[in-house]
């Protein structure tokens, strides 16, 4: 789901989205691999694991961004401060963060259409409201990520698809 979000800023086509492309499939790939040591703060057990193999076909900063969104996927973002200042890993960020919310638990939800804008410093999720009132959890996980992201004076608003 972290691509059917990332392909939705395809409009900003170069060579840096098609590694991110990569990166950010990797990461979502690997993000569960910390769950063989606990599953308790796996995701940092997940972080550790990326940013200390051998990894063909990625560098060395490569691994350590994806080590970060991997770290990043879940919980706060003040641990992955240093990378929301890049456009390109924000938007892979934001894109992890709510495949994980969307898939939570691994029960299918079956989300609606999504539609999830960038406009700098604001990202847009349009989704149907009628949705969200059904699944109030994930409305209320939704909330939870715009407030995190104001904390880094980065705006996430949540609109009805039928606004836009």
């Amino acid at each position: 789901m972290a691509i059917y979000f990332w392909s939705q800023f395809s409009n900003d086509i170069n060579d840096d989205f098609y590694k991110m492309t990569d990166i950010l499939n990797c990461a979502t790939m690997l993000l569960e691999i910390g769950h063989s040591i606990s599953h308790n703060s796996y995701h940092k057990h997940s972080s550790y694991l990326v940013s200390n193999s051998d990894m063909s076909g990625f560098s060395r900063g490569e691994q350590q961004l994806m080590s970060k969104l991997i770290l990043g996927h879940v919980g706060k973002l003040a641990k992955v401060v240093e990378i929301i200042h890049n456009k390109s890993s924000r938007r892979a960020l934001v894109c992890i963060r709510l495949a994980s919310i969307f898939a939570r638990s691994r029960i299918d939800l079956k989300p609606p259409k999504m539609i999830l804008l960038d406009n700098e410093d604001k990202f847009v999720l349009n989704i149907s409201e009628n949705w969200l009132k059904s699944h109030p959890l994930t409305l209320f996980t939704l909330e939870q990520e715009t407030k995190e992201w104001k904390k880094f004076n980065r705006i996430f608003t949540i609109k009805n698809l039928t606004e836009i």
